[in-house]
């Protein structure tokens, strides 16, 4: 849906004398988003609320002790999927934790990450404060774009939304032809500005429009 916001397209001199559109990143007055310690995180937000994905930067775990903590300790009258980090499994990454929701409260067996590393090729690990993950941790999310090396534009956009027991966490190359920057440009309530279009864009296609997101209830 053309949510109303436009934007003006490059128009460069071919050889022939006609002109066509260009890719172009669209990010104003970039400043770093910080992480828990005051450090660049990899992302920045621009002048008009977006974001965008610059560089891959480790996450340290530790910021996130009382997090990585199970809710409730062993007891033989409770069903619980696990207790401690050792019932969940072999991998160096997995860890017991406490799941909170309006209703209640349980353990449950999550994979961390520290690095995108820990993560699969169309993955990038994610910090809590990256959006994303309800359950303050950080985790592997997949992707469309890791870098402003995988865009033609030169810009990864990032964004998250979260409802009551869900969340989403996309990355997407930028394009001229976007029609949105944030979900602030999008016409109908419940719509959020999301990356929708092919993983590697056409430069005559948008890759950002207005879309629904549906949250588990």
């Amino acid at each position: 849906m053309n949510a109303g916001w436009a934007f003006t397209s490059l128009l460069t001199l071919g050889a022939c004398g006609t002109t066509e559109p260009s890719p172009r990143p669209h990010c104003e007055d970039p400043q770093p988003i910080l992480d828990p310690a005051g450090e660049p995180s990899g992302y920045e937000r621009c002048a008009d609320g977006s974001r965008i994905r610059v560089a891959s930067m480790p996450v340290d775990l530790g910021w996130y002790a009382d997090e990585l903590q199970p809710c409730f300790d062993q007891d033989p009258g409770d069903d619980q999927e696990c207790y401690a980090h050792g019932d969940c499994g072999v991998s160096p990454n997995a860890r017991c934790l406490c799941h909170r929701s309006y209703w209640l409260n349980w353990n449950v067996c999550v994979e961390v990450c520290a690095s995108d590393a820990d993560c699969g090729e169309q993955e990038v690990c994610v910090a809590p404060e990256q959006g994303g993950s309800y359950l303050d941790v950080p985790t592997c999310r997949g992707v469309r774009c890791r870098g402003p090396e995988d865009c033609a534009s030169g810009e990864c956009g990032a964004a998250w939304a979260t409802g009551d027991n869900s969340a989403y966490f996309a990355t997407g190359c930028r394009s001229a032809y976007d029609r949105c920057r944030t979900s602030k440009h999008c016409e109908r309530a419940g719509e959020f500005c999301w990356p929708t279009g092919p993983d590697l864009p056409q430069t005559d296609s948008p890759t950002w429009t207005c879309e629904e997101l549906y949250f588990a209830q």
